[in-house]
């Protein structure tokens, strides 16, 4: 039985794009790894600061303290530096890399 040239023709062409997706998403799929930064901030005597703001350093991520000063922020791979703010004490940078957890005590300027 002789298969008219078209129809392979069509075939083909309808196959062709279903592969390629395929493979372009395959190959396009790169893992990253998220985690939680969670922490508290306190002031010299240990007492929290509420609201202030925690800043993925390079990036606009971030967050505020609650309540009781803690804070929980999502990072990507990577070595994550935190900048911790708060009106009336001074700036205070933060290496997060190998930490799941912090307590970070600002003082006073």
């Amino acid at each position: 039985m002789k298969v008219p040239f078209r129809f392979l023709f069509l075939i083909f062409c309808l196959y062709l794009p279903l592969v390629a997706c395929e493979s372009d998403s395959a190959a396009e799929q790169v893992e990253i790894q998220e985690r939680t930064i969670t922490g508290t901030v306190t002031d010299a005597a240990g007492e929290p600061l509420i609201g202030a703001s925690i800043l993925l350093k390079g990036t606009s991520t971030g967050t505020v303290t609650g309540m009781e000063g803690d804070f929980a922020l999502q990072v990507t791979d990577g070595e994550p530096e935190l900048q911790v703010t708060y009106v009336g004490y001074e700036a205070r940078t933060v290496p997060a890399l190998g930490h799941e957890s912090l307590l970070i005590a600002l003082e006073r300027e």
